[in-house]
């Protein structure tokens, strides 16, 4: 079943009578899965990798030509094997590619995660980011917990 026909069945699922529910909900459980949890947690890790790339101005560094995972550690002072999984991680991403041992931007990456780039969004992503925790750590601090009457 295609995700519209779900959010289709979902809202006309009221309509139907009790008994034609409850064996429509038996067929469905028997295809459910956990994928949406995953591709929800998921998120996460894919904007943290895209926040420590920006960070460390990855996609500056290997602009110009590509360059092997130890090139980019040196330029930015990293460990050698955790820049490799890095880049791995930004390949299947697809904000890098990978040819042989070298990496290089993807076009998108290239046109706007580039600093000199005119169309460089990076500072967005970096808004993105401190938006983000901002908002998360000001939920953790509510003065008071509501309870429901």
């Amino acid at each position: 079943m295609l995700d519209d026909e779900r959010s289709i069945f979902s809202r006309n699922i009221k309509c139907l009578p009790e008994r034609e529910v409850n064996e429509m909900e038996k067929n469905m459980s028997k295809h459910i899965s956990p994928d949406k949890i995953f591709e929800i947690a998921s998120g996460y890790e894919k904007s943290m990798i895209l926040f420590v790339a920006h960070s460390y101005d990855i996609f500056s560094v290997i602009s110009n030509k590509p360059a092997t995972a130890t090139e980019v550690a040196n330029e930015i002072k990293t460990n050698a094997q955790a820049t490799r999984l890095l880049l791995n991680a930004l390949c299947g991403l697809d904000l890098l590619n990978k040819r042989g041992d070298r990496y290089s931007n993807t076009p998108i990456a290239q046109r706007f995660l580039v600093k000199r780039k005119p169309s460089y969004v990076g500072n967005m992503v970096k808004e993105i980011e401190q938006g983000m925790a901002s908002w998360l750590l000001s939920l953790i601090h509510i003065s008071e917990p509501t309870r429901p009457y």
